[in-house]
């Protein structure tokens, strides 16, 4: 009965914020927070944190090459702890986005002029590659608003927020977040600045039983994204 009254609690919590800015797991663990417009990164993480502004990119201790617009990122910054999707692409510098100070953006994958597409990456164990967990992660959003969503280990969302233009966005959580997922509001393609993250730690294995449910769980997410794209296309 414990576990049926917290199950009915947590939705009812659930249902509560289902109106607010933020939403939260029942543990309500997640906290999202911004900067003041025009801040490229307010002080959320220490001085140790992960910026990649997507600008360059590091070969070789104190060799730096500049990322090319179209460049794919995929696992180019596995080495910082973080995957990212297989389509998400550099926007060049450009005049479209004022507000990133002339410097390259994350874009979604699918160029202008087309249907707006995800961002999402995932985190990992720098020096293993083994699923991963961040307490933080943020970025600068030069423009359009769009939906920031968080992750845990296990494939469960933590919790979800809209992110205003011209701001740095960022959600905190000490449980642990595994994943992030951005996406369009209104069908407008959007790109993020100064992904900022504290490093990444490993994160507890799950049993084998619940590692298949997981793996089958992000198939199913991976293909209604693929078949969403397709009709946008």
């Amino acid at each position: 009965m414990g576990m049926q009254h917290c199950r009915a609690s947590g939705l009812l919590l659930l249902l509560l914020a289902a109106a607010a800015f933020v939403t939260y797991d029942t543990q309500g663990a997640p906290v999202f927070v911004t900067g003041p417009p025009g801040v490229t990164n307010p002080g959320f993480f220490g001085s140790s944190a992960t910026v990649i502004t997507f600008d360059t990119i590091e070969l070789a201790p104190g060799w730096n090459v500049p990322l090319l617009g179209g460049t794919l990122v995929g696992g180019l910054f596995a080495d910082q702890g973080i995957i990212f999707d297989a389509e998400n692409v550099i926007s060049a510098v450009n005049t479209l986005y004022p507000k990133a100070s002339y410097s390259n953006t994350l874009g979604g994958g699918n160029g202008y002029g087309g249907a707006a597409r995800p961002i999402s990456f995932y985190f990992v164990d720098p020096l293993t590659g083994m699923p991963g967990t961040t307490d933080a992660v943020g970025f600068f959003n030069p423009d359009t608003a769009f939906r920031f969503e968080i992750f845990g280990l296990s494939g469960a969302s933590l919790g979800s927020a809209i992110v205003p233009d011209n701001v740095f966005a960022a959600f905190v959580d000490p449980t642990g977040i595994s994943g992030v997922l951005l996406t369009d509001l209104t069908g407008s393609q959007f790109v993020i600045d100064n992904l900022t993250f504290n490093s990444p730690v490993a994160g507890v294995i799950p049993e084998p039983g619940t590692t298949v449910l997981v793996l089958t769980g992000l198939l199913s997410l991976a293909l209604r994204k693929k078949r969403s794209w397709l009709r946008l296309s």
